[in-house]
């Protein structure tokens, strides 16, 4: 259809229409002059009928009369038969004249007066007769002859003239008025086809406007139909009537049958995948229940598609598929993105409490280790007990590398240096049945990182693939450059544009399911046996990844291997500040230090540490009291504080404030939550210290006296 079509569609509708419109005002002149026609004949017949009952009582009563007469003056019997019949057809008329008569006032009451007039005469008529047949011939031809003198007749021939008179009267009135009738009945047909012939052509103009007005959209529509990314299709009694470009590209190489007409059967035999499997039962469904149907099919070749089925007009149903293949794909990023960072946050948690317990347990082994008294009985346990707080301490470590808060010391790193190393350490560590080799690539960037834990991590990769590969195998270290532009499609949806230097680690090991590899990164989760890992070692990987700035993905089938890669930003810059040298233990001391800990078990077992290396102590449980000490002028050397602490007021808070109060003192901190304490550091004064937890009696003895001498 185009627009001259409709401009000429809209042109034989409107003629058509004329042209039935002038023959419903022909059919209705017609029917009117018909009715009209109709209407004066039964007025003709009704004043014909009054006319002849008129005529008729005079007639009947001048031949009572004639009889009456006949009777007396002849006095021949033969008279009175005429008479009394001419009596009984004038009773009769009357009737029947009173019943055509009572539609007018006027006419009705002539018919009155006639009435009495005529009845009138007819009882002169009987005593007439009467007085004849007693008194005798010549005083009834006397009474005869003083009825004549008044002449009754007259009266009665007077009203039936007037009568005739009025009927004719109105008879002319009625045909003038049907004639007038008439008249404006064609007056009102024509200017009702007039106005009727106007709003036919303006409704054919607002028609074909309309019509020209809806082509366009239906252009608009379809485009835009086309353009979505949905595949749509719309029946009407199970065959195809509308559809877009997506649905013939959804066909494939049956895309012929989008026709007009096709069967909903035929589609379901010709859609190569799954998608059209059920086309017919699942709109016939949503035409009984009325409501739309969802569902999601997965093809042969892996896409996954969001099916809808829906019945918005009775008859209609319409089909709309959509590849939801990189939704579901992002949504389940989200989704394992999410659940990491809640698991990185519980485990930051543990992992603060567990330092402040390891704290706890390895300043007071060291101060029973220097006890003599205990050695002989206790020193194997004490020991033993120093060995597994380190254990536990290397295991807040990897919490905290999941949790991304573990500290790092990062550096201008080049991998093709740092790399030929490690390799020569993995092959050491997983034995010779493992087959070996790095690729590490041309013109590799620099990037920044922490050495000792980049090593660890790829050093935990190799573990789990010596793991997975019982019968040997070969492990793969490739290394190579990777520019992500606006035009490039990211290995991850939350990867931004820039330069990333990619580590591949790849195994020829058993490889994991879809279900493993989603949990792959969570923290204690381990397929290995009892006693053969804690399910850290790709936590700490994942965390560590993060911490850095990079991002990491890994792919793994059954029987097929694991590849696992991550991204780490380029470094523009040649080298970083270098780290501030490590102290030397120093002596004890004997200054005042205000312990300022939340945790009561650990503050106890800080203030008789430091009791034991010689310093007087304060300390208090939340910064508010610490501020209350300070406040009341007691001496203070040094503040030794916990940068988070309960309460209103943090570490941070109380060293500004302490400050300000007394601006010679000394503040060292201690964290168990390495990430936010350096955070937290980097809006306070460079120069104060900070000791992250769990430390031992030697760690803290050396950090106070570097903060004393500071």
């Amino acid at each position: 259809m185009n627009e001259k079509l409709v401009r000429r569609g809209a042109g034989l509708a409107i003629g058509v229409a004329a042209v039935m419109l002038l023959l419903a005002l022909g059919d209705r002149i017609l029917r009117v002059n018909s009715q009209q026609m109709e209407v004066n004949r039964s007025y003709l017949f009704h004043t014909i009928d009054v006319l002849g009952a008129a005529r008729s009582v005079g007639i009947s009563v001048r031949d009572a009369e004639i009889g009456r007469r006949g009777y007396i003056f002849a006095e021949d019997r033969s008279y009175v038969g005429p008479y009394l019949k001419s009596a009984d057809t004038v009773r009769s008329d009357l009737a029947n004249l009173v019943s055509l008569t009572m539609g007018d006032a006027i006419e009705n009451q002539l018919v009155a007066q006639l009435r009495t007039a005529v009845m009138r005469q007819l009882a002169s008529v009987d005593g007439t007769v009467r007085l004849l047949d007693t008194l005798g011939a010549a005083e009834a031809q006397r009474v005869l002859r003083a009825d004549a003198l008044s002449d009754p007749m007259s009266e009665i021939r007077n009203l039936v003239d007037a009568i005739v008179a009025r009927e004719n009267q109105l008879f002319t009135n009625r045909v003038d008025q049907t004639a007038q009738a008439q008249r404006r009945a064609t007056i009102i047909a024509l200017v009702t086809f007039g106005g009727a012939l106007a709003i036919l052509l303006a409704s054919g103009a607002a028609l074909f406007f309309g019509w020209r007005r809806s082509y366009r959209m239906q252009r608009v529509l379809q485009a835009t139909v086309n353009g979505t990314s949905r595949a749509i299709a719309a029946f009407e009694k199970e065959r195809l009537v509308a559809w877009n470009k997506r649905f013939v590209e959804l066909l494939g190489k049956k895309g012929s049958l989008a026709a007009v007409g096709t069967s909903t059967r035929e589609l379901e035999t010709a859609e190569s995948g799954t998608l059209l499997a059920d086309l017919t039962a699942q709109l016939n469904r949503a035409h009984k229940y009325r409501r739309p149907i969802a569902s999601e099919r997965t093809r042969p070749d892996g896409k996954i598609y969001e099916l809808l089925y829906s019945a918005p007009h009775d008859g209609i149903a319409v089909f709309s598929a959509f590849d939801a293949t990189e939704k579901r794909q992002s949504e389940r990023f989200l989704q394992n993105a999410q659940k990491m960072d809640a698991l990185g946050q519980m485990t930051g948690g543990i992992a603060h409490d567990f330092n402040n317990l390891l704290t706890v347990m390895l300043m007071n082994l060291d101060v029973m280790q220097e006890d003599p008294a205990l050695q002989p009985r206790f020193g194997r346990r004490m020991e033993l007990m120093s060995a597994a707080a380190q254990k536990g301490t290397l295991l807040v470590q990897q919490l905290l590398a999941y949790a991304r808060k573990q500290p790092l010391e990062p550096e201008v790193v080049d991998l093709r240096e740092l790399v030929p190393g490690l390799v020569e350490l993995i092959k050491r560590t997983i034995g010779e049945d493992v087959e070996v080799r790095a690729d590490l690539g041309p013109d590799l960037w620099m990037t920044i990182l922490d050495p000792a834990q980049f090593e660890s991590t790829v050093l935990n990769l190799a573990l789990n693939a010596r793991d997975a590969m019982p019968e040997g195998g070969k492990f793969t270290l490739e290394l190579a450059n990777l520019t992500i532009g606006e035009a490039s499609v990211a290995p991850q949806a939350d990867m931004a544009t820039g330069d990333y230097v990619v580590i591949t680690v790849m195994d020829t090991g058993c490889g994991m399911s879809a279900e493993v590899m989603a949990r792959a990164f969570e923290p204690f989760f381990t397929t290995k046996g009892n006693g053969r890992g804690n399910g850290l070692g790709l936590s700490m990987v994942y965390g560590f990844v993060k911490q850095t700035g990079g991002h990491i993905e890994i792919d793994s089938e059954p029987g097929r291997g694991t590849t696992v890669k991550f991204y780490l930003p380029r470094c523009q810059e040649n080298n970083l500040a270098a780290a501030s040298p490590t102290p030397t233990p120093t002596p004890k001391g004997d200054e005042t230090i205000l312990v300022v800990e939340d945790d009561d078990r650990l503050r106890a077992t800080m203030v008789s540490t430091l009791n034991t290396l010689g310093y007087e102590t304060l300390q208090a449980s939340d910064g508010q009291s610490a501020l209350h000490v300070l406040e009341n002028g007691t001496r203070v050397d040094l503040l030794f504080t916990d940068m988070i602490l309960s309460g209103p007021i943090d570490g941070r808070k109380l060293a500004d404030a302490a400050r300000e109060l007394r601006p010679e003192i000394k503040i060292l901190y201690t964290s168990g939550y390495a990430e936010r304490a350096e955070q937290l550091c980097a809006q306070s004064d460079p120069a104060i210290g900070l000791l992250n937890k769990p430390y031992c009696v030697e760690e803290l003895a050396t950090e106070l006296k570097r903060a004393l001498a500071s």
